[in-house]
């Protein structure tokens, strides 16, 4: 288990990016080697549980941001 001052493993993996003009891009963590990472996981998609956690932190975004963090969300739903 990673907690706060860990390193988190390298990763590069196709995402959808881009709130307003989203696309699929590609993503690793070395795009984010200077800033903070928050990564949540969700288990399954179109779920109440997960569309509240994802909103919550879409609100939460731009206080992230502020504080030097970027927020990745993580599907592993098959």
């Amino acid at each position: 288990m990673l907690t706060i001052g860990d390193r988190f493993p390298d990763f590069d993996l196709a995402a959808v990016e881009g709130r307003d003009d989203p696309h699929i891009g590609r993503v690793s963590r070395k795009d984010y080697d200077s800033k903070w990472l928050v990564v949540i996981f969700w288990p399954k998609d179109f779920t109440f549980v997960c569309s509240t956690e994802i909103a919550g932190f879409g609100r939460a975004e731009r206080r992230f941001a502020e504080l030097g963090a970027t927020i990745l969300g993580v599907s592993i739903d098959n």
